[in-house]
């Protein structure tokens, strides 16, 4: 059995493009993301656009790609996990 979708969203489903953002943005902080990767998971969630080689890496769960494409913020991060 899968676990819950940590960013699906509470019924009922939102009725404005606003409104997940705003849903997602809570998730987000909810779950410790850091707040300058925000942007780029928003995009990609709301917009489909292809995120930086760090997030991808990190959506593939590659930690490998992850940690060769990190900047120095998102760099400690992955070694305090």
């Amino acid at each position: 059995m899968s676990a819950a979708n940590p960013f699906a969203f509470p019924q009922p489903l939102p009725l404005t493009l606003t409104d997940y953002r705003a849903h997602l943005t809570r998730r987000l902080e909810e779950r410790g993301v850091p707040e300058h990767l925000h942007r780029g998971l928003l995009t990609y969630f709301t917009e489909r656009r292809k995120p930086g080689s760090f997030l991808r890496a990190v959506l593939k769960d590659s930690l490998a790609g992850a940690v060769s494409f990190a900047d120095d913020e998102s760099y400690r991060e992955v070694e305090e996990k």
